[in-house]
């Protein structure tokens, strides 16, 4: 499926409405080079002196092939890094702030959030954008670390 900026906004609005009731702030949304080989989606943002939220993006990685599942799952992670942060919460984490939303998202909804270990197929190789093993190991220990946590939640 051919993914444009169009696209996105259309899907960021739609998500934004359903799962946040409409309090997402407006992002800039685009793509990051095919370059980045690990990495599927971003959420990039900083905070100015007076502690506002400035220059938020959500980008996708275009060497992916995206389906609308796999763009519901990316956007909607991306999506709760920029809930916490427009809340001030560390935005950045994959911490308990982070799974207890993406629980309150996947629970109240019944959809799946996706998390850093999925395998997403890169345009033109066929490999898993996870075949790096140092990369593999860090998904790993980032899976076990998810599954202890949510022990707590």
């Amino acid at each position: 499926m051919e993914v444009t900026v169009e696209t996105l906004k259309e899907k960021f609005d739609e998500y934004n409405k359903r799962y946040f009731d409409g309090k997402l702030k407006k992002v800039k949304l685009g793509f990051i080079n095919k370059g980045f080989k690990n990495t599927i989606a971003q959420f990039e943002f900083r905070i100015d002196k007076n502690g506002h939220l400035r220059d938020t993006s959500i980008k996708l990685n275009k060497g992916i092939i995206w389906d609308e599942e796999k763009i519901r799952r990316a956007l909607l992670h991306e999506m709760v890094h920029l809930s916490l942060a427009q809340k001030h919460k560390n935005g950045k984490k994959h911490g308990l702030d982070f799974i207890r939303e993406c629980k309150r998202i996947e629970k109240n909804y019944n959809v799946k959030i996706s998390h850093c270990w999925m395998k997403y197929e890169r345009i033109n190789k066929g490999d898993s954008i996870h075949t790096n093993p140092l990369v593999i190991c860090y998904n790993i220990i980032s899976f076990i670390k998810f599954r202890i946590i949510q022990k707590f939640v």
